[in-house]
């Protein structure tokens, strides 16, 4: 069971350094799910560049890579006090984006779903 806000300070501290750095990442947001299916449940979304940039960390659907030094160590040594299965089994979508009302239009989000 999860220490919510334990979880949220180590997350939100983590997630707000410069320790998950990476090319192409243009923001990283922690939610936590406030109604539906997902209540109380968290997910990372991560916004990158272009969908060569997420590829370039994360490799492609036929060939993953699991990213980054940086973020393995983040998932490994931090998320995985708070999980309740190995962080290489975190449930995760890449989404391309169609559209959007903000000026500046990202390529690829990744929503991880860390509970």
């Amino acid at each position: 069971m999860i220490q919510t806000a334990e979880f949220e300070s180590v997350l939100k501290n983590t997630l707000l350094s410069n320790e998950l750095d990476m090319p192409g990442l243009e923001s990283r947001h922690l939610l936590k799910g406030h109604k539906g299916e997902r209540k109380n449940k968290y997910s990372v979304l991560w916004i990158f560049k272009s969908q060569e940039a997420l590829q370039e960390l994360f490799g492609i659907e036929e060939k993953p890579k699991r990213g980054p030094v940086n973020f393995v160590n983040f998932e490994d040594n931090i998320l995985s006090k708070f999980l309740d299965r190995s962080a290489d089994k975190i449930v995760f979508t890449d989404y391309w984006e169609l559209g959007s009302t903000k000026s500046h239009h990202h390529d690829s989000v990744q929503d991880r779903k860390v509970t």
